[in-house]
């Protein structure tokens, strides 16, 4: 399974050359964190309440997922919208495996509203850009100095 952080700009074409080439299947989809939905329980009992964490909405391809938990009357917790792009994984499976590696937080006890997938790939491309930027103001630096 591919996860692909927010919309799948790229053409899927490539993918299914390369993985068909090697006789493998693959599903491709779509993780949006920014999206402007909330989801409540709306019943007698729970008087529009917050859902639990892992609770989800399923229509045709894709699925809105609850992965934190947010406690009562701190306001409703932001659901993950995942869209399936390409393959064949139901939408059940898809929401499990993204619930259940949104569980997984490496070097913390707390979960992630992020599965792992895309959870680290945000970090690593801030730290890498972060990086980029400290060499590039050293590179300046040392030439603005080795000047005076």
């Amino acid at each position: 399974m591919i996860h692909r952080d927010g919309f799948s700009n790229e053409e899927k074409n490539w993918y299914i050359e390369y993985f068909n080439r090697r006789n493998i299947e693959f599903d491709i989809v779509e993780i949006r964190k920014n999206i402007s939905v909330r989801l409540l329980e709306e019943n007698e009992i729970s008087n529009g309440m917050n859902l639990k964490s892992g609770s989800t909405v399923i229509k045709d391809n894709m699925v809105y997922i609850i992965t934190t938990n947010v406690k009562r009357y701190l306001g409703a917790p932001r659901p993950l919208l995942l869209v399936h792009r390409h393959g064949n994984l139901s939408m059940e499976v898809i929401a499990r495996q993204v619930y259940i590696l949104s569980e997984m937080h490496i070097g913390s006890m707390r979960t992630s509203r992020l599965p792992l997938t895309t959870l680290h790939y945000m970090q690593i491309r801030y730290v890498s850009t972060m990086t980029m930027f400290l060499i590039i103001f050293l590179q300046i630096n040392y030439i603005f100095y080795k000047y005076l």
